[in-house]
């Protein structure tokens, strides 16, 4: 187990993260009850330029519209 102790920065007490503990994000969701608890906040895919550059017109209206009925089809 590790200790962090909280520290005072102006009006803001900080608690560091211990030398163990890699962040791999850029922000975390912090909570706290009778333990704290920090989760990764990941990123919106829907919101996120890449992701959406990445899947864009993968599929069009054209693929959805079929207005042809097979002989195995009532």
């Amino acid at each position: 187990m590790t200790i962090a102790k909280p520290y005072q920065l102006g009006q803001i007490t900080m608690l560091a993260v211990p030398v163990g503990i890699h962040a791999a994000l850029d922000q975390y969701a912090v909570f706290s009850n009778q333990a704290s608890t920090s989760l990764p906040v990941p990123q919106n895919p829907f919101t996120d330029p890449d992701f959406i550059r990445k899947h864009a017109l993968i599929m069009t209206d054209n693929d959805f519209i079929t207005t042809e009925i097979l002989d195995d089809e009532f």
